[in-house]
């Protein structure tokens, strides 16, 4: 995926599209990256269904994008997904590259 995420920014940097293609773009990356973050936490079967209303506040998905070492796992993106239910921000969803997902509450 990451390989995926790095060959589809090269192609937008080189056909050199605007902000608003790339609000649309960490939109998406924001929704797979909540997906995601729920397969992981699926164990949980309450904490899922408390999450079935939760959606990505798609103007605030950020992407940072760096190369530091955690621990001994080099990461390379992170990924802050804000959700929110029912027009209330309950919390960020952060994801590491494919390797790792937590959230943080409000």
């Amino acid at each position: 995926m990451q390989k995926l995420l790095s060959s589809l920014l090269a192609i937008l940097m080189l056909f050199g599209l605007s902000t608003t293609t790339w609000a649309k773009q960490d939109m998406s990356v924001g929704e797979q990256c909540f997906s995601d973050f729920k397969k992981q936490k699926g164990y949980d079967p309450n904490f899922i269904e408390y999450l079935k209303s939760a959606e990505v506040i798609a103007e605030q998905v950020r992407i940072h994008r760096y190369e530091e070492k955690i621990g001994t796992q080099l990461i390379r993106t992170v990924i802050h997904v804000p959700i929110e239910i029912e027009g209330k921000k309950i919390a960020t969803v952060l994801c590491l590259d494919d390797l790792y997902y937590d959230i943080i509450a409000e």
